[in-house]
C-alpha cells in the first residue's frame, strides 16, 4: 500500500508541472484549430 501512496505522490507532483506545459500547448493548438477552421471557410468561399 505504501508503494502506491507513493507512486500516486510523485504522478501528482509530475502532473501539476506538465499542467502548465499542456496548457501552452493546448492555446498553441487551439491557435493553429482556428487557423485552420478560418483558411478552410476562405478556401470554400
Amino acid at each position: 500500500m505504501k508503494n502506491i501512496i507513493n507512486e500516486n505522490k510523485k504522478d501528482v507532483q509530475v502532473t501539476k508541472r506538465d499542467k502548465k506545459a499542456v496548457k501552452k500547448i493546448r492555446r498553441r493548438e487551439s491557435h493553429r484549430f482556428l487557423f485552420d477552421m478560418v483558411s478552410a471557410l476562405f478556401s470554400r468561399g
